[in-house]
C-alpha cells in the first residue's frame, strides 16, 4: 500500500508539473512570436521571459528539495506550493493575469495567507512536538503566523528593490502619476502615493489571510492535538530511494 501510494504521488506531481511546463513553453512561444512581430517592446519581452523561467526554476527547486535532504512533504502543500507559484509568477505575468483579472493580485495576497501559515505550521512541527496540550498549539500557531508575516513583508522588499533598481512597476508607483515637474517633483493622484497604499493593503491582505486560516487552526489543536501531525515533515528512509 505505501508503495502503491508513493508511485501515485509521483506520478501525480509528474503530470501537475509537466502541466505547468507546457503552459509557460506555450506562453514563451506566444511572447516570442509577439517579439519579433514588434507587438512588444524589448523591455516586457524580457521581464515575461525572465518570469517564466523563474517560475520553472521554483517549480523544479519545491519537487528536489525533498529528495535531496531526504523528507517527505504533506501532499496537500507540496500541490498547493506549486499552484501557488505557477499562479504568482507563470499565471500573474508570463499569461498577465495581473492585468486581465481584476484584483488578482489582491487575491494572491489573500491566500498567501493561509498557505504560508501551513508551511509555518510543518516548520514548527519539530520545535513544538514534545510539549502537549494549549501550549504545544499556542507555540506553533503563533510560529506559523509570524513566519506567513515575514514571508509577506520580505516579498515587499523584493517588490521594493526590484522597482528601484530596475524602473519597473510591482508597487503600482506609476499608476498614479500625472505629471512630472522641471524641478523633478511630480504630481501625483493621492498624498500617500499609489505605491504605499499598494504596498499597505497587500501586506493587510495577507495578515486578514493568516489570522483567517490560524485561528481555527488553533482551536482545533486545542481540542485535537494529534491534528498537528498533518503537517508534520517525515523523514524518509534510505530504502525508499
Amino acid at each position: 500500500m505505501t508503495c502503491y501510494f508513493r508511485n501515485n504521488r509521483r506520478l501525480f506531481f509528474t503530470v501537475l508539473v509537466v502541466l505547468f511546463y507546457l503552459a509557460l513553453l506555450c506562453g514563451a512561444i506566444f511572447w516570442t512570436v509577439e517579439y519579433t512581430r514588434g507587438n512588444v517592446d524589448a523591455g516586457t519581452f524580457r521581464h515575461r521571459a525572465l518570469y517564466a523561467l523563474l517560475c520553472a526554476a521554483l517549480l523544479a527547486l519545491i519537487l528536489v528539495l525533498p529528495r535531496v535532504f531526504r523528507f517527505s512533504c504533506p501532499l496537500f502543500l507540496q500541490t498547493a506550493l506549486l499552484c501557488f507559484v505557477f499562479l504568482a509568477l507563470g499565471g500573474g505575468t508570463v499569461f498577465a493575469f495581473y492585468q486581465l483579472i481584476p484584483h488578482f493580485d489582491k487575491i494572491l495576497h489573500t491566500l498567501s495567507g493561509p498557505l504560508f501559515t501551513a508551511v509555518g505550521l510543518s516548520l514548527a512541527f519539530p520545535l513544538v512536538k514534545e510539549r502537549t496540550g494549549r501550549t504545544r498549539a499556542w507555540y506553533a500557531v503563533l510560529f506559523a503566523i509570524l513566519f506567513s508575516l515575514s514571508v509577506g513583508y520580505v516579498w515587499e522588499i523584493y517588490e521594493f528593490t526590484v522597482d528601484t533598481l530596475f524602473q519597473s512597476n510591482l508597487q503600482g508607483w506609476s499608476q498614479g502619476l500625472l505629471n512630472a515637474m522641471p524641478d523633478g517633483t511630480y504630481l501625483h493622484t493621492t498624498a500617500r502615493g499609489t505605491a504605499l497604499l499598494d504596498t499597505l493593503y497587500d501586506m493587510i491582505l495577507n495578515l486578514l489571510g493568516t489570522l483567517a486560516f490560524s485561528l481555527p487552526m488553533f482551536f482545533l489543536f486545542c481540542k485535537k492535538p494529534n491534528a498537528l501531525d498533518a503537517f508534520a515533515f517525515s523523514r524518509k528512509q534510505k530504502r525508499d530511494e
